[in-house]
């Protein structure tokens, strides 16, 4: 996943209401909306903190436009029958990341300076 400046939840919508509440996040500008098929319900990337669980939809957007997806799941959450949603954090546990936000495969140590390792700092 692109972590940089996205953040990215996944919902599950009841049936009745399904189609209005996609309707009313497709119209937030910076959203991406991503279905899931039937194999990949319990999947975790690794760079993601633990398993998302059962789902319908993926939803990914711009930091800019958080607040507003956030809104729109929490009345989901609220008015429909057996709707959800969590957030998806990102996993940072023992890894290093340039000012992009891609993963580094090492990092300079504070101790030894010309040597290089990817854990805690203590060589």
């Amino acid at each position: 996943m692109d972590w940089r400046g996205r953040k990215y939840y996944t919902a599950s919508f009841s049936y009745e209401a399904h189609d209005m509440r996609i309707e009313i996040l497709k119209n937030i500008p910076k959203v991406r909306l991503h279905y899931s098929n039937g194999s990949d319900y319990s999947i975790r990337f690794s760079d993601e903190t633990e398993l998302r669980g059962l789902y319908h939809i993926l939803i990914g957007c711009d930091c800019s436009v958080s607040e507003s997806v956030e809104y729109e799941l929490r009345k989901a959450q609220r008015n429909d029958y057996n709707s959800s949603w969590i957030e998806i954090h990102r996993d940072t546990s023992k890894k290093y990341f340039d000012i992009y936000g891609q993963e580094m495969p090492y990092r300079r140590c504070d101790i030894h300076p010309n040597k290089r390792c990817n854990h805690c700092g203590d060589c």
